[in-house]
């Protein structure tokens, strides 16, 4: 039998759906390395805002780059095995100033683009189109331009397929799965990793990515990479680029011929929710996640979050509610922590201290100061966390927080994929709800405590 993450794993990614190279939003690496790297303006992201279609460009430009060097690209989804002992990545270039500031390179999208329609060409591609007339679907950026903030990644974060490939190669199958290992975890925790050791100066003629990339990789690699003998270099213009969709296929090759077994596994876990229904689990069968994001929507709704779930769950603890539960949080480091059950409740006071009451574990569990968030991918985190448990539901309660209009189809795979196994999610969102029911989830967007407290009841089981 497969392996039951494994499964999950293939699972969520077929749901998910692989974005094809020729999609309107993807270049190969040559036509991206093709682009112009331009200094005359800047691009400069709107308030609360993480969608390509909405930005500001500014006059400002960099008129004194002195360095340039480059990150691994932040998004970790976008490492690929190309062989045993080869990874592709993509990184991030910046510009340093004479100041000592670091600006990154971001695609410019032209302000037309705010008006785009998209509809799907003869040969099945993804395409653009401005008021009907210009065909975009192979040229949405001609240059990049640095960032208006320094140390901005944040616009960058959901797009890494505008952002070039390099081959990091190592001596052995152990040092790539190590490698590997390492460089997930960094990048999960949100570490920016340095591709080179030193900073590449910056020449006066560099006036396209590749002419950038090429001089980074003149310097030796990081310390990062030096630990396990890493050597780099850009596919090779001949070689069939790599990317996360062609890893998935050769995966989905191999196991075909265990399809069977993946439609077993499947029905397994639908069985365990139903024997949930008639009490014969042990496991809880909901859970509710709360998004500790410090964005302005949902600090502002702090009180209204605490004193509702406070009343909630002693509601339930007075009647002796048999809803089994699980609350758990994500907050600072993207670090998924569980801060309530059902089977603590009736050993909880309503008032008291942090430990041993109700209100003192609300109060201190559900504070929101995490700036680190995304609301659609850290569902992965939440499924990480639940593997093998038998669940009915999952409330989500979030600010949508870099979530895109258009999400990534690793992003998109894991609520499709609770969908598939009939776990239903429900969020509540201070925004709004046209991403989630993409995802195949239920969503009310909420301004104030009433609407708040009367939709936690209703998936509590408790009438309002």
């Amino acid at each position: 039998m497969l392996d039951k993450q494994l499964i999950r794993g293939i699972v969520i990614l077929l749901l998910g759906g692989c974005a094809s190279p020729n999609t309107a939003s993807q270049f190969n690496n040559s036509q991206l390395l093709e682009k112009g790297v331009r200094f005359s303006k800047c691009i400069d992201e709107q308030p609360h805002s993480y969608d390509w279609t909405h930005y500001n460009s500014s006059n400002r430009g960099i008129t004194n780059p002195n360095k340039i060097g480059a990150i691994v690209h932040p998004n970790s989804d976008n490492i690929a095995k190309v062989d045993d002992k080869t990874i592709s990545i993509r990184i991030l270039p910046y510009i340093i100033t004479k100041s000592g500031s670091i600006f990154y390179l971001l695609p410019e999208v032209p302000e037309k683009m705010k008006r785009i329609t998209r509809y799907r060409s003869k040969e099945g591609r993804e395409c653009v189109q401005q008021q009907g007339k210009k065909d975009l679907c192979t040229q949405i950026f001609k240059n990049y331009y640095p960032a208006c903030q320094a140390n901005s990644v944040d616009l960058a974060y959901d797009h890494p397929e505008f952002y070039p490939i390099v081959l990091l190669s190592v001596d052995s199958p152990d040092d790539l799965n190590k490698l590997e290992g390492d460089l997930r975890d960094a990048l999960s925790s949100d570490k920016k990793i340095e591709l080179i050791g030193e900073f590449a100066s910056f020449p006066g003629n560099l006036r396209s990515m590749d002419a950038i990339i090429k001089e980074i990789l003149k310097k030796q690699p990081s310390i990062f990479f030096q630990n396990f003998g890493a050597t780099m270099k850009l596919p090779d213009k001949n070689t069939a680029e790599t990317s996360s969709c062609t890893e998935l296929q050769n995966e989905l090759d191999k196991t075909r011929r265990e399809r069977n077994e993946l439609k077993q596994e499947v029905e397994q876990l639908r069985a365990e929710n139903r024997e949930l229904k008639t009490g014969q689990s042990s496991d809880h069968n909901k859970f509710i996640v709360v998004s500790l994001s410090n964005s302005r929507e949902l600090k502002s709704k702090a009180r209204a979050i605490q004193d509702s779930f406070i009343k909630v769950l002693s509601e339930l603890k007075r009647k002796s509610w048999e809803t089994r539960f699980t609350l758990l949080t994500i907050g600072s480091g993207r670090k998924v922590e569980k801060l309530l059950t059902s089977a603590e409740l009736p050993n909880l006071f309503e008032r008291g201290s942090t430990d041993t009451s109700i209100d003192g574990k609300i109060n201190t569990g559900l504070q929101f100061g995490a700036s680190d968030l995304r609301a659609l991918a850290d569902l992965n985190l939440v499924d990480e966390t639940i593997q093998n448990s038998a669940i009915k539901s999952v409330l989500y309660i979030t600010d949508n927080i870099r979530i895109s209009n258009d999400p990534p189809s690793i992003e998109r795979g894991v609520p499709l994929a609770w969908y598939e196994d009939g776990i239903r999610l429900t969020v509540l969102t201070t925004k709004g709800c046209d991403v989630w029911k993409k995802v195949k989830a239920q969503c009310s967007s909420w301004n104030d405590k009433s609407a708040f407290s009367k939709e936690l009841k209703k998936f509590m089981g408790l009438r309002h």
